[in-house]
């Protein structure tokens, strides 16, 4: 049966993938901050309304710095 064994294993393993490469193609919807919803301004760039985050298109940018 197609799926079983090693081969639904790489079947598991290539969705994983393709999905971690969509959302790395999306930009965040919440200001990683605050968590509010960001908005496009009209030069096209990402920013929060509230602290006035804006996201510099990497995905590093993406999240809070981790703080330690």
């Amino acid at each position: 049966m197609a799926g079983d064994g090693w081969y639904g294993l790489l079947n598991v393993l290539q969705y994983c993938t393709d999905t971690v490469e969509q959302y790395r193609g999306l930009h965040p919807s919440a200001c990683p901050n605050c968590g509010e919803p960001i908005r496009v301004g009209p030069d096209g760039s990402i920013y929060c309304k509230f602290d006035h985050w804006r996201w510099d298109g990497t995905e590093d940018g993406a999240y809070p710095p981790v703080r330690g």
